[in-house]
């Protein structure tokens, strides 16, 4: 057995001819909040109907739009162009009060956004968890030049008028995939929501892109176990701004099973009903899932493949709730959310 340790949460990962349903209560009195079996073969999808088939790991992906216009029409609901629309028109009425900086990330851009926004704004989270290392150790995570360039990295800073440093983020170009990738972005709190900032930057990435004729735009890859370790706010967030979950690159592909029946490990916030996402192949039905595991490339090939091809491999939302009446949450356009009572 491995231990997948979030920083709430546990999750109990096994070969399939290590693991047995007897093995379960023991889990939860060791305070496992799932358990997961990897690399499955097509007997496991069949001996474990209790499972959901999902990827490790999911990317958000769309084509780049010609257009901010095109980018509106684009999104899934009406309720979706509502607010986008509102929330442009919010950025863009305050324009005046905010300054934009788009340039090359150098290695001081880098030390300058960790320890003023990313350390402070994401690292003050409660449970929250530092993908981006200190700014000695950032040739481990990426390639910087000897002039202190990281290769194919750009940044974007934004200052209010009085001259605070309120938010940022770093972006990567790929030649290979034609992509523009938001890495991360850290906002001041207050000036996010009072500015739009989320919405600003997604719609200067937009006009990057667009400017360097990059076919797609990603905002990053996440653990595909929303409202765990990572809330349910940030996929909603990618959902309204038109990004599409697809499978990742990396990882591997699972069957998984909430064990915390109560979903108890959950720090639900707002007054929210805890609940958990996860974006599976097939849903919750097991000949569909099946379907799925036969379309699947191997692993290795999945590596080397053009963006274009997961487009075709379908996953759908299937949240895991506690209560009968958990508020339904914005999902991409043409996916239908389903919801398992524990």
């Amino acid at each position: 057995m491995i231990i997948a340790r979030g920083n709430r949460t546990k999750i109990a990962v096994f070969r399939d001819e290590n693991y047995d349903s007897n093995l379960d209560h023991n889990l939860i009195t060791d305070g496992f909040f799932a358990v997961a079996i990897k690399d499955p073969k097509l007997s496991d999808i069949n001996g474990h109907p209790d499972f959901i088939l999902a990827p490790e790991w999911i990317r958000w992906l769309m084509p780049t739009p010609e257009t901010s216009e095109m980018w509106l029409t684009s999104l899934g609901s009406s309720h979706d162009r509502y607010k986008l629309r509102k929330k442009l028109k919010a950025s863009h009425a305050q324009s005046s009060d905010i300054s934009v900086e788009i340039a090359p990330l150098s290695v001081n851009d880098y030390k300058i956004w960790y320890e003023k926004l990313y350390l402070t704004e994401i690292g003050g989270k409660e449970g929250a968890i530092l993908f981006w290392p200190k700014p000695e150790a950032l040739s481990k995570k990426v390639t910087v030049t000897p002039s202190g360039e990281v290769a194919d990295f750009f940044r974007i800073f934004m200052y209010h008028k009085d001259g605070g440093f309120i938010g940022g983020a770093l972006w990567s170009i790929s030649h290979s995939e034609n992509s523009l990738t938001t890495r991360a972005a850290a906002f001041e709190k207050k000036a996010r929501t009072k500015y739009e900032l989320a919405v600003r930057g997604m719609e200067e990435a937009l006009s990057f892109a667009i400017s360097q004729g990059l076919k797609w735009m990603s905002y990053g890859t996440d653990p595909n176990l929303y409202g765990v370790d990572f809330s349910l706010g940030l996929q909603r967030f990618k959902a309204s701004i038109g990004m599409k979950p697809v499978l990742a690159r990396v990882g591997s592909i699972r069957l998984i099973k909430i064990l915390n029946k109560n979903l108890s490990q959950i720090h639900a916030v707002d007054g929210e009903k805890p609940s958990t996402l996860i974006f599976a192949l097939g849903g919750n039905d097991v000949s569909k899932r099946i379907m799925a595991y036969h379309d699947l490339p191997p692993r290795k090939k999945r590596r080397n493949m053009d963006l274009m091809w997961n487009q075709d491999i379908g996953l759908t939302p299937v949240r895991f709730v506690a209560h009968p009446q958990t508020p339904v949450v914005n999902v991409p356009k043409g996916m239908i959310l389903q919801d398992i009572l524990l």
